[in-house]
Protein backbone atom coordinates (compact mmCIF):
# COMPACT_ATOMS: atom_id res chain seq x y z
CA UNK A 1 0.00 0.00 0.00
CA UNK A 2 2.77 2.60 0.49
CA UNK A 3 3.85 2.36 -2.78
CA UNK A 4 0.51 3.03 -4.33
CA UNK A 5 0.35 6.15 -2.28
CA UNK A 6 3.91 6.98 -3.08
CA UNK A 7 3.06 6.74 -6.62
CA UNK A 8 -0.19 8.35 -6.04
CA UNK A 9 1.68 11.32 -4.91
CA UNK A 10 4.37 11.42 -7.57
CA UNK A 11 2.03 11.57 -10.44
CA UNK A 12 -0.39 13.89 -8.57
CA UNK A 13 2.54 16.72 -7.92
CA UNK A 14 3.77 16.10 -11.59
CA UNK A 15 0.30 16.38 -12.82
CA UNK A 16 -0.60 19.30 -10.82
CA UNK A 17 2.68 20.92 -11.32
CA UNK A 18 2.41 20.24 -15.07
CA UNK A 19 -1.24 22.13 -15.43
CA UNK A 20 -0.10 24.85 -13.13
CA UNK A 21 2.82 25.31 -15.46
CA UNK A 22 0.85 25.54 -18.71
CA UNK A 23 -2.07 27.26 -17.73
CA UNK A 24 0.23 30.09 -16.29
CA UNK A 25 2.27 30.09 -19.31
CA UNK A 26 -0.68 30.26 -22.15
CA UNK A 27 -1.80 33.14 -19.84
CA UNK A 28 0.71 35.30 -18.71
CA UNK A 29 2.63 37.97 -20.98
CA UNK A 30 5.91 39.11 -21.29
CA UNK A 31 8.81 38.54 -18.49
CA UNK A 32 6.55 36.60 -16.52
CA UNK A 33 6.07 34.25 -19.04
CA UNK A 34 9.54 33.28 -19.38
CA UNK A 35 9.58 33.19 -15.69
CA UNK A 36 7.12 29.88 -15.40
CA UNK A 37 9.42 28.37 -17.31
CA UNK A 38 12.67 28.72 -15.33
CA UNK A 39 11.26 25.83 -12.77
CA UNK A 40 9.65 23.56 -15.27
CA UNK A 41 13.10 24.34 -17.51
CA UNK A 42 14.67 22.45 -13.83
CA UNK A 43 12.32 19.51 -13.43
CA UNK A 44 12.78 18.77 -16.86
CA UNK A 45 16.84 19.18 -16.23
CA UNK A 46 15.94 16.61 -13.16
CA UNK A 47 13.95 14.05 -15.35
CA UNK A 48 16.44 14.02 -18.50
CA UNK A 49 19.53 13.34 -15.21
CA UNK A 50 17.99 10.52 -14.04
CA UNK A 51 17.05 8.72 -17.09
CA UNK A 52 20.67 9.31 -18.48
CA UNK A 53 22.26 8.07 -15.27
CA UNK A 54 19.64 5.28 -15.03
CA UNK A 55 20.31 4.17 -18.31
CA UNK A 56 24.54 3.95 -17.68
CA UNK A 57 24.15 2.93 -14.36
CA UNK A 58 20.58 1.44 -12.95
CA UNK A 59 21.70 1.61 -9.12
CA UNK A 60 23.00 5.42 -9.27
CA UNK A 61 19.24 7.00 -8.35
CA UNK A 62 17.87 4.36 -6.50
CA UNK A 63 15.82 7.17 -4.59
CA UNK A 64 14.60 9.18 -7.75
CA UNK A 65 11.03 9.23 -6.38
CA UNK A 66 12.18 11.31 -3.62
CA UNK A 67 14.24 13.53 -5.78
CA UNK A 68 11.34 13.97 -8.01
CA UNK A 69 9.25 14.89 -4.57
CA UNK A 70 11.76 17.10 -3.42
CA UNK A 71 12.77 18.80 -6.72
CA UNK A 72 8.91 19.61 -7.35
CA UNK A 73 8.21 20.93 -4.11
CA UNK A 74 10.81 23.17 -4.33
CA UNK A 75 10.16 24.24 -8.50
CA UNK A 76 6.37 24.55 -7.38
CA UNK A 77 7.31 26.62 -4.88
CA UNK A 78 9.08 29.09 -6.94
CA UNK A 79 6.30 29.10 -9.20
CA UNK A 80 3.61 29.98 -6.66
CA UNK A 81 6.21 32.75 -5.67
CA UNK A 82 6.04 33.84 -9.01
CA UNK A 83 2.37 33.93 -9.49
CA UNK A 84 2.11 35.82 -6.16
CA UNK A 85 4.71 38.66 -7.18
CA UNK A 86 2.96 38.57 -11.46
CA UNK A 87 -0.87 38.92 -9.34
CA UNK A 88 0.66 41.53 -6.98
CA UNK A 89 2.47 43.27 -9.67
CA UNK A 90 -0.29 43.65 -11.97
CA UNK A 91 -3.60 44.77 -9.93
CA UNK A 92 -3.30 48.55 -8.55
CA UNK A 93 -2.24 48.46 -5.13
CA UNK A 94 -4.32 49.95 -2.42
CA UNK A 95 -1.90 52.94 -1.80
CA UNK A 96 -1.41 53.69 -5.74
CA UNK A 97 -5.30 54.23 -5.50
CA UNK A 98 -4.77 56.56 -3.04
CA UNK A 99 -1.98 58.69 -4.23
CA UNK A 100 -4.23 59.18 -7.25
CA UNK A 101 -7.14 60.01 -5.50
CA UNK A 102 -5.04 62.24 -3.81
CA UNK A 103 -3.84 64.17 -7.41
CA UNK A 104 -6.92 65.04 -8.45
Amino acid sequence: MPVFLLLLTLVSGTLGFGVATVTWVRRWRGIWRGLALVPAGGMAFLILRIVVDCWANPTSHNLWPIEVLIWGGCALAALLSIYEKETRWSRPTVLSRVVTLSRR
